[in-house]
């Protein structure tokens, strides 16, 4: 998918599942989230600025450091800055909103 040709070692499988572990229980959290957006907003702010940055930031190094093609991770930086604005937007005028009610 992302061009990059790793033989699948005990140690990287050990890590891809530990990865999609904590994804899952991201995803978990996110979907409990939905349930009250408005009281549980704090959770699209710790999406977006430690997990979708911290994405970004793992690829550019990947790319700067040549184990990454650049043209295979530009979809991806450029869905993680939507994703990123959109969850700022979101959390944003979640406040706004708050303020108005009160």
């Amino acid at each position: 998918m992302l061009g990059v040709d790793v033989p699948p070692t005990a140690g990287l499988v050990y890590a891809m599942r530990t990865g999609a572990a904590l994804m899952l229980g991201w995803t978990l959290l996110l979907v409990w989230a939905s349930l009250r957006p408005l009281e549980r907003r704090a959770v699209v702010l710790l999406t977006v600025v430690p997990v979708i940055i911290g994405f970004a930031a793992t690829e550019i190094v990947g790319v700067r450091e040549g184990f990454l093609p650049a043209p295979n991770a530009a979809p991806l930086l450029g869905l993680q800055a939507l994703l990123g604005v959109f969850g700022l937007w979101a959390w944003r005028r979640a406040i706004a909103g708050e303020r108005q009610v009160a």
